[in-house]
């Protein structure tokens, strides 16, 4: 008998539908499916400005999941608290995220890992920030690479997936939460249009390094920061020898 019981998507740094590892795994599982960010210490401990950003990227994304039919669950307080706050309400069986590199977030990760399997439940982390993970590109002893050139020359030959198209993920009809607005967060200001993406822009790559152009790569770091765009699997047509993956293998 297949499983029905929910998965809970912690959102952290991947507020897109496309090209998303975790949201088309949960796709296709066919399990229904609840979205959940957390406003944790750790973003708590932002400075003004990144407080803004996140508020627009949550502020963009809301809209694109609800169309999926998936509210988005906002929450504040230490991630493993309120993840067991919202497994309980829910009754989802599973918690699954994009992996956060960050020295800080694999710390908070491994110990809501450990105590969530401790428990009895389904935690998974998937990739969803770098085209390789750190421990499958390594040197000849072991270990990570220091120097970029030699990583260059490691990592040049292999295979890109293709950007994954966005999914039409199930939603757990009667077992959402009670969502909040983020404006009663009050982090640092009104939340903004929706984040950009370029791809597509005439011109991009001469004009990408001047900050007074609205589709600049400085502009373009606030959508990056949060996962509204996957960086180098997004496909640019108009500058394909500006971008990293246009010099990678395509699967």
């Amino acid at each position: 008998m297949r499983d029905e019981t929910p998965i809970l998507l912690w959102l952290r740094r991947d507020f897109r539908l496309s090209d998303h590892p975790m949201l088309s795994a949960a796709a296709a599982s066919g399990r229904p499916v609840l979205a959940l960010f957390i406003l944790d210490p750790l973003a708590e401990a932002y400075g003004a400005a990144p407080k803004w950003r996140l508020e627009q990227a949550l502020a963009a994304f809301a809209p694109a999941l609800a169309a999926c039919g998936v509210p988005l669950v906002l929450r504040r307080g230490p991630a493993l608290a309120v993840l067991r706050q919202v497994l309980a309400e829910s009754g989802a069986g599973a918690v699954w995220w994009s992996r956060d590199l960050d020295p800080a977030a694999i710390a908070r990760d491994t110990e809501v890992k450990t105590a969530l399997r401790a428990e009895g439940l389904e935690a998974r982390s998937f990739d969803g920030q770098l085209l390789f993970a750190p421990w499958a590109v390594q040197t000849g002893q072991g270990g990570p690479y220091r120097v970029y050139t030699p990583y260059w020359r490691a990592v040049r030959g292999l295979t890109v997936a293709p950007p994954l198209a966005p999914p039409s993920p199930r939603c757990a009809p009667g077992r959402s939460c009670a969502a909040k607005a983020w404006t009663r967060w009050d982090l640092a200001g009104r939340c903004g249009a929706a984040a950009r993406s370029w791809r597509n822009t005439p011109g991009w790559a001469k004009r990408r390094h001047r900050p007074g152009w609205s589709g600049s790569c400085a502009r373009a770091s606030r959508p990056i920061r949060h996962g509204g765009i996957f960086w180098p699997r997004t496909p640019r047509p108009n500058c394909r020898n500006t971008w990293p993956g246009a010099r990678f293998r395509r699967g």
